[in-house]
């Protein structure tokens, strides 16, 4: 019996998709279909392994190695894929995390912080550099998965991927400059006004701010990435 591992191991999640056979051409045409199909920037975070004699399921692997004994495992190839895809995607929750771990925000500072990361970047680029999605909040731009996560789970205290996805991108070092440059600028502003209390401290509050427009459509609209690149400039300091 011919076996491939795929093993991925990301964060406190560890899973695996494996591809049996007992013919070994097929073993051949499935390892060269896994490297040609396979974008370059998965590869580093996940790795193979391969078995050739008794064991014929994931589950004999797992008897027989105790590295495999926690894993969980993936019946489809395609359905690993997709959700390797988004645990390594750079999200939100992955910028909150650093940003609470670095700079201890409380929960209103946290978002406005990393709501000007967000906006910061984008005007940079031209395009997200991370994923997130801020809501028209009363008080301001509000990510609703770290909202989530950070008021009722402990995924932002238990997240340490911040540095392994960032430095995958390119520009690495700069992004990570401007992220703390925006978060000590924002951050010390927010923490030394009444923003919560006084609409007149609160920089996404001024008129014409991509906020004031998607608050005016309706709580919780979503903020697009069209109106911050084009009036991100009336909510900076």
């Amino acid at each position: 019996m011919y076996q491939l591992v795929m093993l991925a191991k990301i964060s406190s999640k560890q899973y695996a998709y494996c591809f049996s056979t007992e013919n070994r051409q097929e073993y051949i045409d499935f390892s060269q279909k896994m490297a040609e199909e396979i974008p370059s920037e998965l590869f580093s975070y996940f790795s193979t392994h391969f078995f050739n004699g008794k064991t014929k399921t994931f589950k004999d692997i797992q008897k027989m190695d105790p590295y495999f004994r926690d894993v969980r495992q993936v019946m489809d190839y395609h359905d690993f894929l997709k959700e390797l895809q988004g645990d390594i995607e750079f999200d939100a929750i992955d910028v909150a995390s650093y940003l609470q771990r670095r700079y201890a925000f409380p929960s209103f500072v946290l978002q406005k912080t990393l709501y000007f990361v967000y906006a910061e970047l984008l005007t940079e680029y031209g395009r997200p550099i991370f994923k997130a999605e801020f809501e028209a909040y009363d008080r301001g731009p509000v990510e609703r998965s770290v909202y989530r996560d950070n008021k009722y789970t402990d995924k932002l205290a238990d997240n340490y991927d911040f540095m392994p996805k960032v430095v995958a991108l390119d520009d690495a070092q700069h992004i990570i400059d401007v992220i703390n440059e925006t978060a000590q600028k924002y951050g010390q502003y927010y923490q030394q006004h009444d923003a919560w209390n006084h609409e007149a401290d609160n920089l996404t509050h001024r008129p014409g701010t991509p906020w004031s427009i998607a608050h005016a459509k309706g709580q919780n609209t979503l903020l697009s990435d069209d109106d911050i690149l084009k009036y991100h400039a009336l909510e900076r300091l």
